[in-house]
């Protein structure tokens, strides 16, 4: 078991209306759906690519969203990528015993040069 390609990259954003507008008008991305994800604190933007992939746009919900955190000690930009995968239990656990460290499903930027990742089951 191993990463099989991107499911999505995602970009952190302030505005997400004013990003959505930026991502398609100068880089002519269509978003396709739009969708919360209150767990996370998070308002998305999906934009899909030629190759099946996702170019995700996420925006705080609130000011104590762990995200409005991120842009206020970070600024807007790269967020997480996230991985397709077959298997993501057993690949987590294969990774734990190497040593990967994980903040909750995602492994930990401190275990992959500073990149938070997520694992899409295929």
């Amino acid at each position: 078991m191993s990463f099989n390609g991107f499911h999505h990259v995602a970009v952190r954003v302030k505005d997400l209306d004013a990003a959505v507008e930026h991502w398609s008008s100068n880089f002519g991305l269509e978003c396709e759906r739009r969708t919360e994800n209150e767990a996370f604190g998070i308002k998305q933007a999906w934009m899909k690519m030629p190759d099946g992939s996702y170019f995700e746009l996420i925006a705080p919900l609130n000011d104590e969203s762990p995200i409005a955190k991120a842009i206020e000690k970070n600024g807007e930009g790269l967020h997480a990528v996230s991985m397709n995968v077959k298997g993501a239990g057993e690949l987590m656990d294969g990774m734990k015993e190497k040593g990967v460290a994980f903040a909750g499903p995602f492994v930990h930027p401190k275990s992959s040069n500073g990149v938070l990742i997520g694992m899409t089951e295929e």
